[in-house]
């Protein structure tokens, strides 16, 4: 945990300066942009446009009237146009299904120009530190008196009105046109407000269709289970299990079975819910699928109508609870809830409970749910501190394997199928071990024994977007990210700028968010520290199982500690892949540099080839850049430093090299940068870094000048991580 801490690094530095502050396989993209959904996000995107108003109507009250006049139009069209911006993105957003024509150009128009604005804003809050943390060097030299202070003021004065006077000041310039260009972008607003109401119309009538086609029932064939003995062995378990005579607590306890979409939950409830060992241990057993849509009253009609055998005839809440309450009362009942997404409402759980309290101690409840935060709720709900429960892994190797075959084979041997066998074991180690993708892509093969169809799909960019794949597994979890609060959707799109099987640290991804400007203050506690926060946003993703614990620790560059990293399964990989489609991209191996899209804002770059390093400037709106170099000479320094010259708008720098004596005096120049990281030991810092005033993260070699200089400029560092400080 990052802490409060406004700079932690591995060594104590004076508090005088403290003050200052407080691949396992490659992926493949194409170069045709194709939205899902808008990953800056409604939330950013209308910070950023209120912000550039702001400071357009005081930049614009220091010009003279005619300039003054066009510069207020653009922005009062600008401001009246925002509610309907918020809204389009915010719909966007909240549809499912792919964005294409009109509407998809708007909505990538509208990201440049919002980054642009974050560009501009972001020069205009640096000259402003540069001017003052100049001003303050001459007031602490040898010559500050005020005299000097006055005459360098006047210069300044001078100069301000000279260049609004002959229209030459760059920084207007910059704010002129980003606000111009939001404006022309805006214009266009009102047809994709209406496009987008009308398509998400239809969407939630196809939803409504979908729920109905999830809907779940107790009945399994046991043949389609394998690889869960012991999970099964675990719940029913706990099921025989009775409670102790003297407990001061309710008689109803709760067991969530919590996983993936896909990853066999239901099946693994069901197995439970049929076991022939129950049958004399509950005087009721009840089956109901809740899905996404968390109704009290409809949730507690359908128990009323599976515990009774027959649909209710009254209609109100307060009747079927009082019906319901008759009905489980002096009972021992087991009730499953299938597929709980939503559910953060204590109040709706103490509702919905409340007619089942009267049912005999020993009562049971099994969740399952892809929220570990349902979970939580639904055990307050019952009035206890905590619950039993279980986070079910995908199946391993072997057992996922067997399963594979079954469906990919129709039940023959695999043996009997010489070569495919050896395809379905390589298309199978892609499947992360869901049964679900398992079953759907296993239909797909079985369709075709062919040598040449079975390679197809095992060289496929993305099996997840291969045939029925694409129309079962992703569109589960595809909801499980509609379904994200809003502050965690850009957090968990820009996972897919690392590779497959990347192992994450908790406190460097948070670091990153930061630089990134995904970290949302909260307006309750706007005292709150950005790294608390941004741990919450992690652990929120942890708990929707969107994240999950490697099997053991590593060291951490960043922090030299042994630490617990998370990983990510390679499916929901694929689905922060798709939602930030254009946006991320991770560039290793032999791939063509072609592939790499123009529109591209965070990059993954591992090489060690020259030519590919002097292509980097190429993007030059890169907001993120991981970069793992192989080798390094004088040829190489000249790259880098065209490199550096080049990223106009970075945030975020993390630079592998084996050797790399001193990095190039032209890192000075990215004025942007909020995260640096170089990790080689013997690499020396230049001087210049003192220019990065809006740097929070420094994680460096040597620093070649002094580190009070350091310290005295960066005056919004927060962390500094050095191996060593001379």
């Amino acid at each position: 945990m990052l802490g409060c801490n406004p700079l932690s690094w591995s060594q104590q530095v004076d508090n005088h300066h403290l003050n200052r502050t407080c691949k396992k396989e490659k992926r493949r993209g194409s170069r045709k942009k194709k939205s899902n959904m808008v990953v800056v996000g409604d939330v950013i995107a209308s910070k950023i446009i209120q912000k550039l108003v702001e400071v357009g109507f005081d930049y614009a009250a220091d010009q003279f009237f005619s300039r003054r006049r066009r510069m207020n139009d653009e922005l009062q069209s600008l401001e009246a146009a925002l509610p309907r911006i918020q809204a389009v993105v915010n719909a966007a957003e909240s549809g499912q299904g792919e964005i294409t024509g009109d509407l998809d150009k708007w909505l990538w128009q509208l990201k440049g120009a919002i980054y642009m604005a974050s560009d501009v804003l972001d020069d205009l809050d640096y000259t402003d530190i540069q001017k003052r943390t100049e001003a303050d060097a001459a007031g602490r030299g040898p010559r500050g008196s005020k005299v000097s202070r006055f005459v360098s003021d006047s210069k300044r004065r001078v100069s301000k009105f000279s260049k609004r006077a002959f229209k030459s000041d760059p920084t207007l310039e910059k704010l002129r046109g980003a606000v111009k260009r939001l404006s022309e972008v805006a214009a266009g607003v009102e047809v994709f407000n209406r496009l987008v109401t009308e398509r998400n119309q239809q969407q939630q009538q196809q939803q409504q269709q979908q729920e109905q086609l999830r809907e779940t029932g107790p009945i399994v064939r046991e043949r389609d289970v394998l690889g869960r003995d012991g999970d099964r062995k675990e719940v029913l378990q706990w099921l025989t299990w009775a409670p102790i005579a003297n407990e001061d607590h309710e008689g109803i306890s709760l067991f969530s079975i919590e996983g993936l979409g896909g990853v066999g939950k239901t099946t693994l409830a069901q197995v439970v819910y049929g076991d022939d060992t129950l049958q004399s241990s509950f005087g009721i057993k009840i089956w109901v699928c809740v899905s996404t849509r968390f109704d009290v009253k409809k949730i507690t009609g359908d128990i009323l109508e599976c515990a009774a055998q027959r649909r209710p005839d009254v209609g109100g809440l307060g009747p079927l609870q009082e019906a319901l309450e008759a009905l489980v009362s002096s009972k021992k009942f087991l009730l499953v809830l299938d597929d709980v997404w939503n559910g953060d409402d204590l109040s709706s759980w103490q509702t919905l409970f409340a007619p089942l309290r009267c049912g005999l101690k020993g009562s049971k409840i099994i969740l399952t749910t892809r929220s570990e935060k349902v979970a939580e709720m639904a055990t307050l709900a019952l009035g206890r501190t905590a619950n039993e429960s279980m986070k079910l892994k995908p199946l391993d190797g072997n057992d996922f394997l067997s399963l594979f075959n079954r469906y990919a084979f129709a039940g023959t041997n695999p043996h009997n199928h010489g070569k495919l066998q050896s395809i379905g074991e390589q298309i199978a180690g892609r499947l992360g071990g869901l049964p679900l993708a398992a079953k759907t892509i296993g239909a797909l093969l079985r369709s075709n024994l062919d040598d040449s169809h079975w390679t197809n799909i095992l060289r496929s960019s993305r099996i997840s977007d291969y045939g029925p794949q694409r129309d079962c597994v992703m569109p589960a979890l595809m909801l499980s990210y509609y379904y994200l609060p809003k502050h965690l959707r850009p957090c968990f799109a820009f996972l897919s700028t690392f590779p497959q099987d990347h192992r994450f640290f908790k406190d460097d991804l948070v670091l990153m968010w930061m630089a990134l400007g995904f970290i949302q203050q909260s307006p309750q506690n706007p005292a709150q520290a950005p790294e608390d926060i941004g741990s919450l946003y992690f652990d929120e993703l942890a708990k929707l199982s969107f994240l999950e614990p490697f099997r053991q620790q590593i060291k951490n560059p960043l922090t030299q500690r042994l630490e617990e990293v998370y990983i990510m399964h390679d499916l929901l990989h694929d689905l922060s892949s798709k939602v930030s489609h254009g946006e991320c991209f991770t560039f290793v191996g032999d791939m063509s540099i072609n592939e790499i899209p123009n529109t591209v804002r965070h990059l993954y770059f591992e090489t060690g080839d020259l030519d590919l390093l002097k292509d980097m400037d190429k993007w030059k709106n890169l907001h993120t850049l991981i970069l793992k170099f192989n080798g390094y000479n004088n040829e190489h320094a000249a790259a880098f430093r065209q490199m550096f010259e080049s990223l106009e708008s970075i945030r975020v720098l993390r630079i592998t090299i084996k050797e790399m004596e001193v990095l190039p005096c032209e890192i000075g120049n990215l004025r942007h940068l909020r995260y640096l990281s170089v990790r080689h030991r013997s690499t020396r810092l230049p001087s210049s870094i003192c220019k990065l005033y809006h740097l929070r993260v420094l994680d460096c070699g040597n620093i070649e000048t002094s580190p009070v200089l350091v310290l005295n400029n960066l005056i919004n560092l927060r962390h500094l991580l050095p191996n060593h400080i001379p």
